[in-house]
C-alpha cells in the first residue's frame, strides 16, 4: 500500500485497536479521560485551520496517515492526517456516539498502526488527543 489517498484497512487492524481501547479505562460510552493525561480540541468557526497545528503537540500529531475505526467487525479508514482531522465531522457523520481515531505511519509501504497515539471524536464539537 503506497496511495497518499484515502484506503480501506482490514478488520484485523479494526479488531487490534478495539482491543487496545478496552484495555484503557472507560466511562458508560466513552474513554474516561479524567485517568487519561489528555487534551481537548473545540470543534467551532475556523477550526479546520488550527486542528491539524494542534494536533501536532500530541502523539497523534506525530503521524503521517490517521486510522478512523467503526467498530471492530468493520473496516477501517486510513488517509492523511490533516485531511481526516479536518474532515472528522464527515468521516463519522453516519455514526453516532464516541469514535476513535489513530496514527498510523507507512513504513516499506505497509501502514503500522501506533494504536496508542489516539483521540477520540465526541460526535458534537470534542476531538480529545491522548497527551
Amino acid at each position: 500500500m503506497t496511495r497518499v489517498g484515502a484506503s480501506i484497512l482490514g478488520v484485523e487492524m479494526s479488531a487490534r485497536f478495539s482491543k487496545f481501547l478496552d484495555s484503557m479505562p472507560w466511562a458508560p460510552s466513552h474513554v474516561d479521560w479524567r485517568s487519561i493525561p489528555c487534551a481537548k480540541f473545540e470543534i467551532s468557526d475556523d477550526w479546520e485551520e488550527s486542528v491539524l497545528e494542534f494536533s501536532r503537540e500530541y502523539p497523534l500529531g506525530a503521524h503521517e496517515y490517521l486510522m478512523a475505526l467503526y467498530d471492530e467487525s468493520q473496516p477501517s479508514i486510513l488517509c492523511p492526517l490533516g485531511v481526516g482531522l479536518r474532515d472528522i465531522d464527515l468521516i463519522y457523520s453516519g455514526t453516532p456516539g464516541s469514535r476513535y481515531i489513530c496514527g498510523v505511519d507507512l513504513i516499506d509501504g505497509r501502514p503500522v498502526p501506533a494504536y496508542e497515539d489516539f483521540a477520540e471524536f465526541d460526535g458534537f464539537a470534542n476531538l480529545i488527543f491522548r497527551a
